[in-house]
């Protein structure tokens, strides 16, 4: 089984939440079709935010049940990488050698790149995604929609896959 992993980070005060989400290669064309017509990236809602993440929970339910794995973690801002929680570590460990693509918020691309150096080639920073890559698109988009759902909504319960 192969993985195509997202992992994104959304920043609040003095905290980085950061949403790690991953599917099977095999459902990226399904999750796609479920989400394309509803997903929206937090930064273009303007005054709809409240609104489009009341309703998140509802929309994601499905594709987190096709999902291979699904979580977010809320990490302090000023801490080194080397002191973030073992749980994100394990989560991490555990996927990239399973993933044929890691896709990573530019924020946090350093600390994968320098932790798995031997996966330099399949780890790219979610802004080099090509526009003509739409399902890959969209796989950032949930991530980043996980990200800034928990941050506004302290809520793990309904994004956490494990």
């Amino acid at each position: 089984m192969r993985l195509i992993t997202v992992i994104d980070a959304s920043e609040n005060g003095n905290y980085l939440v950061i949403s790690v989400f991953a599917i099977e290669e095999g459902r990226v064309n399904q999750i796609f079709q479920m989400a394309r017509r509803w997903i929206k990236h937090s930064k273009k809602l303007g005054r709809k935010k409240a609104g489009y993440y009341e309703a998140f929970p509802q929309r994601f339910a499905p594709i987190r049940e096709l999902s291979y794995y699904s979580n977010a973690f809320r990490i302090k801002k000023r801490i080194k990488a080397k002191e973030f929680p073992k749980s994100f570590y394990n989560a991490i460990d555990k996927l990239v050698p399973e993933s044929s693509l890691i896709i990573v918020d530019n924020k946090i691309y350093t600390l994968l790149t320098s932790r798995y150096p031997g996966m330099k080639n399949r780890i790219i920073q979610e802004g080099n995604v090509k526009k003509d890559r739409y399902p890959l698109l969209v796989l950032t988009l949930i991530a980043d929609n996980i990200a800034n759902y928990v941050r506004l909504y302290g809520d793990y319960k309904t994004i956490r896959k494990e």
